[in-house]
């Protein structure tokens, strides 16, 4: 079978949904599929190439260098979705929301190709325009409307919460289905490191307002007081790097505050596996693939009480969620955690076996596998 693959962001960008599609797409061609993915050029990427068999073709002659120039990628994906995808020869078409998706489906129609609607999260118009702007949340916020409108054969989300968004907004619930995220085991295992001497938080992600990584900032701040050796790494980049380098010199804790800007996977597996904690303080997340990464480092999480998180930590077990803003809570989770490293290691083996009994690209591509070959046996319509 031969699918064409329109995600909204690709590798290298990353972030839980980039690092999704990409290990997806490869978990799924090691299966037999031939995956052929549309995506924009990336100032390192700038050339056609295939990765571990995933044929990816990226648009020009414009260069997306990070997430945020919205109408500039707009008008690759536009025309990079509709040249390959009327040209191309392709059994479905799978796509991310939200702009791809409605490019993709209009193209489908014309085709006559299935359609697999992928669906990390909902936003709303409220929450885009509280994160992006009033401009930029507008537009976002009336394309997810537009898009939950239409009528996919499939729709394959990545968390039960999702699901229930999805219902909510009015789609089928026969039509829905849930598939995770997952882990390369091999690859972690195939970094060696030990737990860092001293105390180590770590946060891994997009500096962007949904994250509220300030909030783990003031928190550290905190928890400097009672574990003065305690550190933070914060590995990512985003709009939001100033503005939180400013805060870390405003608290006066920038020897013990490190922004490692963007790292390699080796690098980020590494860092993971040498803290005690890792910390994700954002308010919305589809599923929160960082927590899975984390727990397959054999390092406990501390997440927020809502959404995907919710499906992955067991409170006490191999984490604990908080509720949303909460610093307080914070503060008290990392002492607990870091005072009692004995206990870390307990959590981090609980992690570990969870990940490897539910969490793996194997798993998720097997799922999307039965999906799809269900679908085209029976030929189900909306």
């Amino acid at each position: 079978m031969q699918i064409l693959y329109c995600p909204e962001y690709f590798f290298p960008h990353i972030g839980g949904g980039e690092v999704w599609s990409f290990n997806t797409g490869k978990a799924l061609v090691k299966r037999g599929y031939k995956i052929v993915v549309v995506t924009y050029k990336h100032p390192m990427h700038c050339k056609d190439e295939i990765i571990d068999g995933l044929i990816i073709l990226r648009i020009g002659p414009l260069t997306v260098s990070g997430v945020q120039p919205y109408f500039k990628r707009a008008i690759v994906q536009a025309y990079g979705i509709i040249a390959k995808g009327l040209t191309l020869a392709y059994d479905v078409i799978i796509a991310n929301q939200t702009f791809p998706l409605l490019l993709s489906y209009v193209v489908s129609k014309v085709r006559r190709k299935p359609i697999f609607a992928i669906f990390h999260d909902i936003y709303g118009l409220s929450f885009s325009i509280r994160e992006k702007g009033v401009f930029k949340g507008i537009i976002r916020g009336a394309v997810e409307a537009v898009s939950l409108k239409l009528a996919y054969d499939v729709i394959i989300t990545v968390s039960e919460s999702t699901k229930k968004k999805l219902i909510q907004a009015g789609v089928k619930e026969d039509k829905i289905f849930v598939v995770g995220g997952g882990v390369d085991i091999k690859a972690i295992d195939s970094v060696y490191a030990e737990k860092s001497s001293k105390p180590m938080i770590i946060y891994v992600g997009r500096l962007v307002k949904l994250k509220k990584v300030e909030n783990l900032i003031i928190a550290f701040k905190e928890v400097l007081s009672k574990i003065p050796e305690a550190e933070l790494y914060i590995v990512g980049i985003g709009l939001q790097e100033s503005m939180l380098k400013n805060l870390v010199e405003q608290l006066k804790i920038a020897s013990k505050v490190h922004f490692t800007g963007y790292v390699s996977e080796e690098e980020k597996i590494t860092l993971m596996k040498h803290a005690w904690v890792l910390v994700q303080p954002s308010v919305a997340e589809g599923f929160g693939l960082v927590l899975v990464e984390a727990n397959a480092c054999k390092t406990p999480v501390i997440a927020v009480d809502s959404g995907g998180p919710r499906e992955v930590v067991r409170d006490g077990e191999n984490g604990y969620l908080i509720k949303p803003n909460n610093i307080k809570m914070l503060v008290e989770k990392l002492v607990e955690l870091l005072s009692d490293k004995n206990r870390i290691l307990v959590m981090g083996e609980k992690g570990r076996k969870l990940v490897e009994e539910n969490f793996t690209w194997d798993k998720v591509a097997e799922k999307i596998e039965k999906i799809m070959l269900d679908y085209m046996k029976t030929k189900i319509k909306p």
